[in-house]
């Protein structure tokens, strides 16, 4: 199954994956081979290099620290740290968009851009020329503020793609004869947040929320994700009270659901002698809280719950299925689920 690909945005350095759990004495513990090959499969897609739940809370704390932060030094006339803000430079030979670009200025204070490549034309330069169509829109709010010496920023943006797309042609024998590539993406995503830095306290908090709902077809395949997600955090830890997904092509899918807080401890990442903010882990590293996960794979149904402890910073998950209580010492055990068992 092809997973989404995400990209980490990391603002600082951290150390390795690391979730915490207790053994359960009373209870016969199973190993990582009593898992079943769906849910070896899940855990290797929840904790690969294109974990796109991670990236999700990676991002959005990324997002506040950077415009709380921005907006300080901006005020103070320092130079900010680098904002995640897209810009598109311009091709070679002055290639320009075949797509008509609107930008709109709302009347809440958001601004709307749309994109609309209407029933398709050619993008690009010289030999290197695609074919765009459809329309995407964003629309997108941000606010600063100062209270005394905490500075505040608060985000909102919106998504939405409407059979937007593209078909590429190339010569893959090199012989004259064209063939395509055709990817088209619908669906619409939101996210908002607050942030707060207190430059005499050095305390950071905020929270977040966001949805996604996206339909993506390469050729002929098609592959559904919902996601919905809410967190608080801080400089020690945030605490997420939901993270529900769900990843689907045809009748098969992965669906998780939040049943206890999932907290990351960020000291647990942090040296000694590390930066006093410190935020943004490149993993989720849960060292407490539940989730329950189902899946309808390959004819087969089930479910499974995973365990991430009672607060230590461990390697250690439980894994309860069909009965058995499995341990699984990720620090170990990881290279085994990667690879699907």
């Amino acid at each position: 199954m092809k997973t989404l690909k995400s990209v980490l945005i990391v603002l600082s350095c951290c150390l390795p994956l690391a979730w915490g759990c207790q053994d359960n004495n009373e209870t016969p513990l199973g190993n990582v081979n009593d898992l079943s090959p769906f849910a070896k499969e899940f855990l290797g897609m929840r904790n690969g290099s294109v974990n796109s739940l991670a990236a999700a809370g990676t991002q959005m704390v990324n997002k506040g620290f950077q415009g709380a932060m921005n907006t300080f030094l901006s005020m103070t006339g320092a130079t900010g740290v680098p904002s995640d803000s897209t810009i598109v430079d311009p091709g070679p030979g002055g290639w320009t968009t075949c797509g008509t670009i609107t930008e709109t200025q709302n009347p809440d204070g958001s601004t709307t851009v749309v994109t609309d490549y209407g029933a398709g034309c050619e993008e690009g330069f010289g030999e290197y020329k695609y074919l765009m169509f459809g329309k995407n829109s964003s629309t997108y709010r941000y606010l600063s503020s100062q209270t005394g010496s905490a500075f505040t920023f608060e985000y909102f943006s919106r998504y939405l793609a409407d059979h937007f797309g593209s078909t590429y042609y190339y010569d893959i024998n090199n012989d004259g004869t064209k063939d395509t590539t055709t990817w088209i993406s619908n669906g619409h995503s939101s996210y908002s947040g607050k942030s707060m830095y207190d430059t005499v306290t050095h305390k950071f908090s905020g929270y977040y929320a966001y949805s996604d709902t996206s339909e993506y077809t390469y050729d002929d395949e098609t592959y559904n994700s919902m996601s919905q997600g809410e967190s608080t955090y801080d400089n020690l830890q945030s605490v997420t009270t939901k993270n529900n997904y769900e990843y689907r092509q045809g009748e098969e899918f992965y669906r998780s659901e939040v049943m206890a807080p999932l907290v990351t401890n960020y000291t647990c990442l942090t040296p000694a002698s590390g930066p006093e903010i410190a935020i943004c882990p490149m993993w989720l590293v849960y060292v407490s809280g539940r989730e329950r996960v189902t899946y309808n794979q390959a004819g087969k149904s089930g479910q499974f719950e995973i365990d991430y402890g009672n607060g230590e910073c461990d390697n250690i998950i439980y894994i309860y299925e069909n009965g058995k209580v499995i341990k699984i010492d990720l620090s170990r055990e990881i290279g085994i689920l990667m690879k699907g068992g």
